[in-house]
C-alpha cells in the first residue's frame, strides 16, 4: 500500500477550516431566524465561499497511463477486487421495493450498468491476469466470494419471511413483536422493504403521532384519542429514537432502533423455528436490517441508507470497526488492549506491584495511550468514510434529476456537491472527543472505585497468596491510576481538537478530509465517468475496500492513492474490457 502522509495546513487554511467548523455547528435556531431572517442565507453563503477557497487543497489527478508494474500491487489488488464486487452492488440496493409507502426518489435511482466482461464466469481469472496479480490472492478472494454468496442467501431467506409475516398478520402486530406493545394507532404506521432491509414509517410531529393530509399538514385526531398514559409511553419511545447511544453503531449499516432485548421472545422462537435458524442469528439480522423512519422525512434517509450504506456491510470490512466503535463509551478496564509498534499491550500491563506498592510503567503507558487513541480514531475515520460514501452515492440522484434535489431533504449546504463538508465536520465535532472519553475522564475518590481499580484489584488478589493480597495498598493503586491519567492528559496535547495547532493531529485530520473530498469530487465529475466504465459506483467500492484493513493508516493515504492511481486503473480496466 501507499505510505501515508499527514498534511499540515497553512495559517490561512487553518483559519478557513476553523471558520467552516464553527459555521457547520452554528445552525440558526427558530428564535435567531425570527430576529434575523437573513441569518441562514448568510451562513450558507459564507460556507460556500470557504468551500470554494478550500478547493486549493487538492492533489493533481494522474492523467498519463503508467505501466501496470508502476502501480503498487496493493492498489491493483484492491481495484481488481472492487471491480468484481461491483457486480453485486445493483442487487444490494432497491432492485425490488415492497410495502405501503411509495418513495418519490428511491424508485428512480439507478446504479450504473455493469460491463458484461465483469460478470463472465472466467472474467475474474482474466482480470487477475490483466492486473498482474499473484495467483494465491485470487484463490483467497474466490473463497471470500463463496462465503459472501452463502450469507446473501440466508439474509434473503429471513427478509422474505419478514415480509410474509407482515402480510399474514398486520404491520402493527409485526411492529409490536419487534419494538414492544406500544399502543400506536394503525393509521400512523406504514412500511416499506427491499430484499435486504425493512423500514417502518411512523407519522409524528414534535413527538406526537399524526397523519398527513395531501398538503403536508399534520392531523392529530388519532393522537388526541389516546389516553394520557399511552401518549407518555409513545413519547418516551419517540424521544429515545433521537437519542445518541453507542449501541446504534452495533446496528450498522441501518443504525436502527431494533434492540434484541425488545423483541418478543415467543414470536422470535416461532419465527426462527420456521427458518430452521437459531434465534440469536435472526436477532442479529433484525438489528442490522430493521429501522424506523419519520414518514415526513423518509426521503432524507432511503437512498442514503439503501444505496449508500447497505453495500458497506457486505463489500467492506467496516462492520468490524463499527462493532468496536459501539464499545468506545465503555470505561477503561484491565483487558483494554492497544496495538503498538511493538505488539499488543493490555492496560493491566502498565501496572506492577511490589511489597504492597503499585508502580506505573510510564514508557508503556505512553505507548498504550498513542496506540489506543489511534485505534479509536481509526474507528472514527471508518464512520467518516462510511457517511461520506453514502453522501456520494446519494448525489447520483441529484446528477440525474438536478431540478429535484430538494426531494432528498438534505440538511447540507452542499446539496450540489458529491461530498458534504459541513456534515463531515459535524460528525467529527460530535464524535472526536466522545470516542476518546474513557482515556480522558477520570474519577478518583476514596468513596468509590472505578472499573479499572475494581478489576485490577480482583486480578491481583486472585493471582496472589493470601499474605500478598492483604499487602496491596488501595491508596497506592488510586495514586498509580491518577498518575496514568496525568500522563494521558500530557500526551493528549498532540491530539487536542485545536485547528490553530498546525502540527496537531486534529488539524491534519480535517485538512486531509478536505484533500480527500476534493479528489472524490473531481473523480466523480470527471469526463471518464461518461464512458462504459461504471466509475462512480466503482469509486465508492474501491474506497471502501482500500480502507477496510487499518483505517487510521489508510485514511491518511487514500487521497494520494485516488489522485495518483484511480484513473490509471480505470484506463487499464477500459483497455481490458475493450480488448
Amino acid at each position: 500500500m501507499v505510505t501515508p502522509t499527514l498534511p499540515h495546513p497553512t495559517h490561512l487554511e487553518q483559519s478557513l477550516l476553523a471558520e467552516a467548523l464553527k459555521l457547520a455547528k452554528a445552525v440558526p435556531t427558530e428564535a435567531e431566524l425570527a430576529e434575523d431572517p437573513h441569518l441562514s442565507q448568510a451562513r450558507q453563503k459564507r460556507l460556500l465561499e470557504i468551500r470554494s477557497q478550500l478547493n486549493r487543497l487538492a492533489h493533481p489527478l494522474q492523467s498519463h497511463l503508467p505501466k501496470m508494474q508502476d502501480i503498487p500491487v496493493g492498489v491493483r489488488l484492491t481495484f481488481a477486487q472492487a471491480c468484481i464486487l461491483l457486480s453485486h452492488y445493483p442487487h444490494l440496493g432497491a432492485a425490488q421495493w415492497y410495502g405501503t409507502i411509495i418513495p418519490k426518489t428511491l424508485q428512480r435511482f439507478q446504479p450504473e450498468p455493469i460491463p458484461s466482461a465483469l460478470t463472465r464466469i472466467d472474467g475474474i481469472t482474466e482480470l487477475w491476469a490483466w492486473f498482474d496479480l499473484p495467483a494465491e490472492t485470487l484463490k483467497a478472494f474466490k473463497q471470500e466470494l463463496s462465503e459472501l454468496e452463502n450469507q446473501f442467501s440466508q439474509h434473503h431467506q429471513v427478509m422474505k419471511r419478514l415480509r410474509q409475516a407482515i402480510q399474514e398478520t398486520s404491520v402493527l402486530r409485526f411492529f409490536q413483536a419487534i419494538f414492544g406493545e406500544l399502543p400506536i394507532p394503525a393509521e400512523c404506521l406504514a412500511w416499506g422493504s427491499t430484499d435486504w432491509q425493512l423500514y417502518f414509517c411512523l407519522s409524528y410531529e414534535n413527538s406526537c403521532l399524526c397523519t398527513w393530509n395531501q398538503q403536508g399538514h399534520p392531523n392529530f385526531q388519532a393522537w388526541n384519542q389516546l389516553t394520557p398514559e399511552a401518549r407518555t409511553e409513545i413519547q418516551t419511545f419517540l424521544d429515545k429514537l433521537n437519542q445518541f447511544n453507542y449501541e446504534k453503531f452495533d446496528r450498522f449499516p441501518i443504525f436502527g432502533a431494533c434492540e434484541g432485548s425488545q423483541v418478543n421472545w415467543a414470536w422470535l422462537q416461532e419465527f426462527a423455528a420456521d427458518l430452521a435458524l437459531p434465534p440469536s442469528q435472526v436477532v442479529g439480522i433484525l438489528t442490522r436490517s430493521v429501522s424506523i423512519l419519520p414518514t415526513a422525512k423518509a426521503e432524507a434517509f432511503l437512498i442514503h441508507d439503501i444505496w449508500g450504506h447497505h453495500w458497506q456491510l457486505w463489500l467492506t470490512s467496516f462492520l468490524n470497526d463499527y462493532e468496536f466503535l459501539s464499545d468506545c463509551g465503555a470505561p477503561l478496564w484491565p483487558g483494554e488492549t492497544a496495538y503498538t509498534p511493538y505488539g499488543p499491550l493490555a492496560c493491566r500491563e502498565l501496572f506492577h506491584w511490589h511489597q504492597g506498592q503499585v508502580h506505573l510503567d510510564q514508557e508503556r503507558a505512553r505507548l498504550f495511550f498513542h496506540g489506543e487513541v489511534q485505534q479509536r480514531l481509526g474507528f472514527l475515520f471508518t464512520h467518516l468514510l462510511g457517511e461520506m460514501l453514502a453522501d456520494v452515492a446519494e448525489f447520483k440522484f441529484a446528477c440525474h434529476f438536478p431540478n429535484e434535489v430538494d426531494c432528498l431533504q438534505s440538511s447540507s449546504v452542499f446539496a450540489n456537491s458529491p461530498t458534504k463538508l459541513d456534515l463531515s465536520l459535524l460528525d467529527i465535532d460530535f464524535l472526536f472527543l466522545r470516542v476518546l472519553q474513557p482515556l480522558l475522564e477520570i474519577t478518583i475518590s476514596i468513596f468509590q472505585t472505578s472499573l479499572l481499580e475494581t478489576e485490577l484489584w480482583k486480578e491481583w488478589q486472585q493471582s496472589s497468596s493470601p499474605d500478598q493480597a492483604e499487602s496491596i495498598n488501595e491508596l497506592a493503586l488510586k495514586s498509580a491510576i491518577a498518575e496514568l491519567y496525568q500522563l494521558f492528559f500530557q500526551e493528549f496535547q498532540a491530539y487536542a481538537p485545536n485547528l490553530h495547532q498546525p502540527t496537531g493531529i486534529f488539524a491534519a485530520m480535517i485538512c486531509n478530509l478536505v484533500y480527500l473530498q476534493n479528489v472524490v469530487n473531481s473523480l466523480y465529475l470527471h469526463p471518464i465517468a461518461q464512458s462504459e466504465i461504471p466509475l462512480r459506483d466503482l469509486l465508492l467500492i474501491f474506497i471502501g475496500c482500500y480502507c477496510s484493513q487499518n483505517c487510521y493508516e489508510e485514511f491518511w493515504a487514500i487521497d494520494d492513492v485516488l489522485a495518483a492511481y484511480f484513473l490509471p486503473c480505470c484506463q487499464h480496466l477500459g483497455d481490458w474490457i475493450n480488448g
